[in-house]
């Protein structure tokens, strides 16, 4: 699978710099020099939240050759705040700006619970070819494992090319729960909040999970480590290094 030029899977996982509180120049210089693969935008972090603003501003970026971010795989998020964003947008509000994001962005994240846009979410994805994410996120444990496939079918079933989850996991038996999803399957990104954080983002790339997410500047998740900081780690622990000379894919499972 691709976003942008990134290739994840087949023992690929892309690292994602996650981009809060707006399109500074600095931070994009950042977070590519610190290692990311793919930019999440967390557009509900930004200032005003102005669709026109937005698509300004990215087709800035996109047109400036000398920008990090100009040929960058992008990811357009626009959380809402029952799974963890610091804004209360509407959900029109936040369809908007999906729809302002999607002609300069490679893929977007929608959660499964936000069943009052997911669906139009999903079809703005299919009309613009973007990779489509499916997220679930629960900031107080990790579910049962039945609750978890459950999750993984309803991403599927809106026609997700990936399903992210993200859990809060503070014991081994939580953190053994997630692990399993990736045994079975090769269409996920998971990651651990809380406790087992850093352990599931360092090591769940060598398990399968086809992304994994740092912090630029702040973290946006209990847990977050600092992008720099996860690069270094995955590039000690993988069991291949970095290709070339760039900050590229990082290579897992003995790929």
């Amino acid at each position: 699978m691709k976003i942008g030029e990134i290739e994840v899977g087949g023992g690929r996982t892309a690292v994602v710099g996650v981009i809060i509180d707006g399109l500074r120049a600095a931070t994009l210089r950042k977070a590519a020099a610190h290692g990311a693969d793919i930019l999440e935008l967390r557009i509900d972090t930004f200032e005003g939240a102005d669709p026109e603003k937005l698509s300004r501003g990215l087709r800035r970026i996109r047109s400036g050759g000398r920008s990090p971010a100009a040929s960058m795989p992008l990811l357009a998020t626009v959380r809402s705040a029952r799974e963890g964003s610091p804004a209360r947008l509407c959900d029109a509000l936040r369809l908007e700006l999906f729809e302002a994001a999607a002609p300069w962005v490679d893929a977007v994240d929608i959660e499964i619970s936000s069943s009052a846009i997911a669906a139009q979410v999903a079809a703005l994805a299919r009309r613009r070819r973007l990779r489509l994410i499916a997220s679930f996120h629960d900031f107080r444990g990790t579910p049962g494992a039945a609750r978890l496939a459950s999750v993984v079918d309803e991403g599927k079933a809106l026609g997700a090319h990936m399903v992210k989850i993200a859990a809060r996991a503070d014991r081994p038996a939580q953190l053994r729960r997630l692990a399993a999803l990736l045994l079975d399957r090769n269409d996920l990104a998971v990651v651990a909040m809380g406790g087992f954080a850093a352990a599931s983002r360092v090591f769940f790339p060598m398990l399968g999970s086809l992304l994994t997410y740092g912090a630029v500047t702040e973290a946006t998740a209990p847990g977050q480590m600092p992008l720099r900081e996860l690069r270094k780690a995955l590039e000690r622990f993988s069991p291949a290094r970095l290709q070339g000379g760039r900050a590229g894919v990082l290579p897992v499972n003995g790929s």
